[in-house]
């Protein structure tokens, strides 16, 4: 299961990975980075040029001192940086040697251009750098906290920084100015009464401000730095991960489990076990595969306790014919039989008729299983069915004179196709006309109708009809209901069972009513448009 599992979770998370990640071939860092560049680039073109335009005015050895004065007037830092300097770091050189805007998406953000005509670059800042975002976010707090020793004597000064202490959750600490190992640039800031911060080894901030008394200066620290934006990214893509991750387990987990049951009762159903079902839930991803898995065990296990039954029937059929060939041949062979008796058992039809019940018995056991197997659509065309019947009832009126056999077809559908197996249609008639020949008295009734839905094949006979309890019995293969009206060797009960396995391959029915001639009245009807 994990290695399907990890196969989704990769087929899921690699393409987003692919395209949300920073790379060469990032689609959305290519698209964000043209949006930011084509922004940029339409916001500040007129600036850049008044920038250049300014410094232009003055000699290329004044320009630096130039940008740091304008530097001041502008709200981010502004910088000019030398040519071959700012191509090394250019994520587009070549797009910077053509004078033409470059965006670096960076900490801080900055728009490049290079000043036409010359080696140098100007830089502008388009977000605030750290010094700036420190500075503003603590000069506040440190303030007040100054004002706090504003007119106290330096004797007090204890007392209140204890008090504040145990309000802030960073330490606070008065040091003499001598003390502070900071740089020049530093030491000049704090002495101008600005906030100076510098960063430890571990990465905290220490904050300083110059105390009234000018000798002395009030640390602020250590303080965690600032959450940066790409940790909370990570931390909301890792949660964002493990919750898809979640729910993909949750979705895999019961279907991988169902599977597995599934497999386990195939498994069971192909060693032998053929009363195993698959039992899941309704609400299960594969409960449709379960019921069609269902209904294919029902039927295989159908046709294999047929087939098993049809087996045993058939050995127990067979025996009587060769029982009696048997007896024949034991009595041709033996010495203690008479020359005439021996005559006599020659020119018995004993051996014939045990011969020909034999082949008789293998035939229909063929013709019962080829209409066993699924519909082979290569044995049905179009055919003039009525026609069909009209002449094999004709057929069947000379082999049989003493039967009044009559065809009804009251909607005159004669010369109209049907697309039906043809063979297999006249199979089933002369399986059910032989078998209302044996219990009809005197007339037998054959009738075709069309519904709405359904074609019928309808057979009667004025016999004495079945017995309401037999009707689903009579379909069993060698099935034979005890008459007085069946001769001795009338067929092997296989007739019936052939005619309801055609109408299933025509994906009909076969069915038993009484007739109003008084015998058995049985129905052949199959879908209009059969599947």
């Amino acid at each position: 299961m994990f290695k399907a599992f990890f196969r989704l979770w990769l087929l899921v998370f690699a393409p987003i990975f692919f395209i949300i990640l920073p790379h060469g071939y990032s689609p959305v860092t290519y698209i964000n980075h043209s949006a930011l560049t084509s922004y940029f680039s339409s916001i500040y073109s007129g600036t850049f040029y008044l920038l250049e335009k300014n410094l232009k005015a003055t000699s290329p050895e004044q320009w630096q001192n130039q940008i740091s004065q304008l530097s001041q007037e502008f709200g981010y830092e502004l910088r000019l940086l030398p040519l071959q300097s700012a191509i090394d770091n250019s994520p587009s050189p070549q797009v910077l040697k053509e004078n033409e805007f470059v965006f670096v998406n960076s900490e801080p953000e900055l728009l490049l251009r290079r000043v036409e005509g010359s080696q140098w670059v100007l830089s502008m800042t388009l977000d605030a750098s750290e010094q700036e975002v420190l500075s503003r976010n603590s000069q506040g707090s440190v303030s007040l906290i100054k004002r706090e020793f504003k007119g106290v004597p330096p004797e007090q000064w204890p007392a209140i920084l204890a008090e504040l202490s145990a309000k802030f959750l960073f330490d606070l600490a008065i040091l003499p100015k001598t003390e502070l190992q900071l740089k020049q640039d530093e030491m000049f800031n704090l002495s101008n009464n600005k906030l100076v911060w510098t960063r430890r080894t571990d990465g905290q901030l220490l904050f300083y401000q110059q105390l009234p008394n000018p000798d002395f200066v009030l640390q602020a620290g250590a303080v965690e730095p600032e959450v940066s934006a790409p940790f909370i990214y990570l931390m909301f893509g890792i949660v964002f991960i493990l919750l898809i991750s979640i729910g993909m387990f949750c979705w895999v987990y019961p279907l991988w489990r169902d599977l597995g049951r599934l497999t386990a009762t195939a498994v069971g159903f192909g060693n032998g076990y053929l009363e195993k079902r698959a039992q899941l839930a309704k609400t299960s991803v594969i409960a449709r595969l379960v019921v069609s898995f269902n209904n294919m065990a029902d039927r295989i296990e159908k046709l294999i306790l047929g087939h098993r039954e049809l087996t045993n029937a058939i050995a127990h059929d067979l025996r009587t014919p060769l029982y009696r060939l048997r007896f024949a041949f034991e009595m041709l062979d033996g010495d203690d039989v008479t020359k005439e008796e021996k005559q006599r058992y020659r020119l018995s039809i004993s051996i014939s008729n045990s011969i020909d019940d034999l082949d008789h018995l293998i035939n229909q056991t063929l013709v019962l299983s080829r209409y066993s197997r699924a519909m082979d659509i290569s044995h049905f065309s179009e055919c003039d069915l009525i026609n069909i019947i009209s002449e094999e009832l004709q057929y069947y009126k000379l082999e049989h004179p003493t039967l009044t056999i009559s065809f009804n077809d009251e909607q005159n559908l004669e010369g109209q196709p049907f697309f039906v197996d043809n063979k297999g249609m006249l199979r089933a008639l002369n399986n059910l006309l032989s078998n209302a020949s044996r219990y009809a008295q005197s007339r037998i009734s054959v009738s075709f109708t069309v519904s709405e839905d359904n074609y019928a094949l309808i057979v009667e006979d004025d016999g004495l009809g079945i017995n309401e309890q037999k009707w689903e019995e009579v379909f069993q293969p060698f099935t034979q209901l005890e008459s007085t009206q069946r001769g001795a060797s009338s067929g092997h009960g296989l007739g019936l069972a052939i005619v309801q396995q055609i109408a299933i391959w025509h994906k009909g029915e076969v069915t038993i009513n009484k007739s109003s001639l008084g015998g058995a009245k049985f129905i052949v009807s199959w879908p209009v448009k059969p599947a």
